[in-house]
């Protein structure tokens, strides 16, 4: 409860700051030393409610609207619009983020370090990508298990024409394929849509994303669930899940 009225109070105050027409940097600074000070889990609470305050925000700002690769529903389902996602790495975990966040999605700290000056500092670079537990090179498979089963799929997102590649189930009278069919594992019984979920390979930054095409029955990552669109991570080791099938997540470097 204690950490709760932390939250609230460092809440209030981030409003408060960016209502006088403090930026993020500015306003973060302020609180860094009450930041720092939270549990983990509190952090992640408060960097919960901060982002959703400034997707408030954003969703009335076109300058800060973020171009993100989306299949329209309301549209030719064959069309995909171009995106760029520049990612950054949490100084403190490592875990890497979207640059527009503000707190790591994995430890709730601050991605950004400001000094007194409020200036910000640069992030350390490491050339060590093969430690990484999002590293996707050029030459990576990725491996999607069956965790009932040793089914197991094979793929290389990097390797076709979009960098994308679709998960869901083929049926009768379906126009369009997905990459990874998963009907031949029951996937209608499971609950998994025709056009599920979208995976794609980053080039510029070794990783590859995922997004729910605004499926039926939902795609879970690691547990949490994902609103339609919302781009994240993929990592070795991630638990996916489509409706009721679950996937494991392995990354083979060659």
């Amino acid at each position: 409860m204690v950490e709760m009225t932390e939250i609230e109070k460092i809440f209030g105050e981030y409003t408060r700051l960016r209502g006088e027409g403090a930026d993020i940097k500015t306003a973060l600074a302020q609180l860094q030393e009450a930041i720092e000070q939270l549990e983990d889990s509190a952090k992640r609470e408060l960097a919960r409610q901060l982002r959703a305050a400034e997707a408030g925000k954003s969703a009335t700002s076109a300058a800060a609207v973020q171009r993100i690769g989306a299949i329209n529903p309301d549209e030719d389902s064959t069309a995909t619009v171009e995106f760029e996602i520049v990612w950054i790495n949490c100084p403190h975990c490592g875990r890497s983020n979207q640059r527009h966040e503000l707190l790591c999605y994995a430890c709730g700290r601050l991605l950004e370090r400001v000094n007194s000056q409020n200036e910000t500092q640069a992030l350390a670079e490491t050339n060590d990508l093969t430690l990484s537990d999002d590293f996707f090179g050029q030459d990576s498979v990725l491996i999607l298990k069956l965790r009932t089963s040793e089914t197991a799929f094979e793929v290389r997102p990097q390797s076709v024409e979009q960098y994308e590649i679709i998960l869901g189930r083929s049926g009768s009278g379906s126009a369009i394929m997905p990459d990874v069919d998963l009907a031949s594992i029951e996937g209608e019984k499971y609950g998994v849509s025709r056009l599920h979920l979208s995976i794609r390979y980053q080039h510029k930054h070794n990783t590859l994303s995922l997004f729910d095409l605004g499926s039926a029955n939902g795609s879970y990552i690691n547990g949490q669930r994902l609103h339609p669109h919302e781009v994240r991570v993929l990592r070795h080791g991630d638990e996916l899940r489509l409706g009721k099938l679950v996937l494991r997540v392995a990354y083979r470097h060659h």
